[in-house]
């Protein structure tokens, strides 16, 4: 078993370590679900958090301990000798699956409780702010400028059209994207805001890193662990102000698969990783 360990009190699994067959499956109860269980027990934060910076600040250390990404930006292991070098891959694509299905899974999750019960979310936003650790914090002189990126990335999604002039209702893909579309919804931003960053898509290029597997070491360096909060951060933002009325809406869009990133799952919620494949 291997965790991550923000605080005293709080230790999270990220999932079995089998050295014999170099994997690591996740959990039974996922690491948004241990985190989040974990807050539900944490006292009420102070109404002074309750505002947009410190609530989407939250939904971003949020999205960072939900997910394999707290693991690879671990402060507390040593980190990989390679890891201040541009030019090498320290994320290998199956780890980059797992992120990915993760964050857009907790995306999701979050749509639907806006859905549900818009002011939980707020409060779960609240209290993460309020809670969980992070060494980065954003100070007002830069919400402007992310919340005006935010707001271009919301009208993107609002004016997503399709070419399509008919759509088959018995289409098995789309019968899905019908059940699930807060997931819909959530690939697309977290495919665009996230997966697209140059940031976390130069850590899963390059050349082959050496040592290689480097899984039991530190693989994002400060840097680049400031940029990807940031995009954490507009994400967040996002879920917080997209309207939902257009979700349903875009569906026909995304089906089209023009802008959608193709290959990504609606149902799952993690993934297991096998070392030595990059």
């Amino acid at each position: 078993m291997i965790f991550v360990n923000p605080l005293p009190d709080l230790s999270l699994i990220v999932g079995d370590l089998d050295v014999n067959t170099q994997t690591i499956t996740p959990g039974s109860i996922t690491m948004f679900n241990q985190v989040s269980n974990w807050i539900e027990n944490s006292p009420l934060p102070d109404k002074k958090y309750l505002n947009e910076i410190n609530i989407s600040e939250g939904l971003a250390r949020l999205f960072l301990y939900g997910s394999y990404l707290s693991y690879l930006a671990d402060p507390k292991r040593a980190d990989h000798p390679q890891i201040d070098d541009p030019d090498i891959g320290l994320i290998s694509t199956l780890e980059m699956k797992r992120i990915n299905i993760e964050i857009s899974a907790i995306v999701a999750q979050m749509i639907q409780l806006r859905m549900d019960k818009e002011s939980e979310l707020h409060l779960l936003g609240a209290s993460g702010y309020a809670h969980l650790p992070c060494d980065l914090k954003f100070r007002k002189q830069f919400f402007p400028k992310i919340k005006n990126i935010a707001n271009t990335r919301i009208d993107s999604f609002v004016n997503v059209t399709s070419t399509l002039k008919t759509i088959s209702l018995d289409d098995p893909e789309f019968i899905l994207m019908k059940k699930n579309p807060a997931r819909v919804a959530a690939n697309f931003l977290t495919y665009q805001i996230y997966r697209q960053s140059k940031v976390i898509e130069d850590l899963n290029a390059g050349k082959l890193a050496n040592p290689w597997p480097p899984y039991e070491t530190r693989r994002i360096n400060d840097l680049a662990f400031a940029k990807i909060y940031a995009d954490l951060f507009e994400l967040a933002m996002v879920v917080l102000n997209l309207p939902l009325n257009t979700i349903n809406k875009r569906l026909a869009a995304f089906h089209k698969k023009v802008i959608y990133p193709n290959g990504w799952s609606l149902t799952e919620e993690s993934s297991f990783i096998k070392y030595g494949v990059q």
